[in-house]
């Protein structure tokens, strides 16, 4: 479809894009969320995700997408196996702005799991977590409204929203 929706001739790799993408920051698309959620809002498409007193809920997940034990990168995790191995993996957590009785959802700018340099401790869920809710990970909606709050799994996620909620604004809510 490419070829005909596009005019692309020649399609690159999926490690073609890998290659690309990988010295981009993490955070270098969350422009494109914030465009495309604003978007939405303007044209009427945040509204039934709105609850009581205009707020939204948002749903965090973590989600493992890459793990081998002979590939590895910089922003590679690492765990040690039984058999002595070593295997390396990269975590994020997802963030999804929901609505309950609604079947869409949309989709959030992650925040991945990364290694510390010189940490005793590696990074993990509930940190990331934490970090995106500090940061502010959900675009400004034109209403300006903060977290209505914040569904997640029982664990590990829910201890990383609860550490941060008076700064975010979020009531955590089981999921």
């Amino acid at each position: 479809e490419l070829p005909t929706l596009l005019g692309m001739t020649a399609i690159p790799s999926d490690n073609h894009i890998w290659a690309m993408l990988d010295g981009a920051p993490t955070d270098h698309f969350d422009g494109v969320f914030s465009t495309i959620l604003k978007d939405i809002d303007r044209s009427g498409g945040l509204k039934p995700f709105r609850q009581s007193g205009g707020r939204v809920l948002i749903a965090l997940d973590g989600s493992e997408h890459f793990c081998s034990r002979n590939l590895s990168c910089p922003h590679c995790s690492t765990r040690k196996r039984s058999d002595g191995g070593t295997e390396y993996f990269r975590t994020f957590v997802g963030a999804t702005l929901v609505a309950p009785g609604h079947e869409t959802v949309l989709p959030l700018p992650p925040e991945f799991v990364r290694p510390q340099d010189g940490a005793s401790k590696q990074d993990c869920e509930p940190m990331a977590a934490g970090r995106w809710l500090g940061r502010g990970g959900l675009p400004t909606i034109s209403q300006g409204e903060k977290y209505g709050g914040v569904v997640t799994p029982p664990a590990p996620v829910e201890h990383g929203v609860l550490r941060v909620k008076a700064r975010a604004d979020a009531r955590p809510l089981r999921g």
